[in-house]
């Protein structure tokens, strides 16, 4: 299977092209290119069209522009690739909860040429339950965290953890994987 990626352990893992289902496109508006960025077509592109101060992520606490969104995964993009080394077609491991932060960072790995693995935490790790204190709260989180880095502890293939802080809490960021 043909690639542009630098990295090639995911493409060739991909079924041969005989062994796809046909993808039938009649539709114009499913006509894109054999390659694109997703990131370009789903935020870049508002961006060009004028659409920047729209909202593009509202949470009940917060809300990000298309503008903030572009700006701040331009940022994390160029620290994944001048500061990080990542190459086309390395997976990046983002663990986080879902949040402005997780989409730009999901949108930086794109733009940067990686393969994104989003996965998230516990959700009864992120709430307050019933009868809990938010420092217990906060404790599973911390909990997790130790938990995510010892999981990974020994693999030969996990190069770069980083953290993120958002609302007053941390995540894993990244993990950069070779193969």
């Amino acid at each position: 299977m043909m690639s542009a990626y630098e990295d090639s352990f995911a493409a060739a893992q991909m079924p041969q092209k005989d062994a796809l289902p046909d993808f039938i496109h009649d539709l114009p508006c499913l006509d894109y290119p054999d390659r694109l960025n997703a990131a370009v077509e789903l935020l870049d592109k508002n961006i060009a069209a004028g659409r920047g101060d729209k909202t593009a992520i509202l949470t009940p606490t917060e809300s990000w522009t298309y503008q903030d969104v572009f700006e701040k995964s331009n940022q994390i993009a160029h620290i994944l690739v001048k500061d990080m080394g990542l190459k086309s077609g390395n997976r990046v491991l983002l663990r986080a909860a879902n949040n402005p932060m997780m989409v730009a960072c999901w949108f930086a790995v794109l733009k940067a040429g990686g393969i994104a693995v989003a996965t998230m935490p516990l959700l009864r790790a992120m709430i307050k339950m019933p009868g809990q204190s938010p420092m217990t709260t906060e404790a599973m989180m911390t909990r997790l965290l130790v938990r995510f880095l010892q999981m990974f502890r020994h693999a030969t293939f996990l190069i770069i953890v980083c953290f993120f802080c958002h609302a007053g809490r941390h995540y894993p960021f990244m993990a950069r994987m070779e193969s």
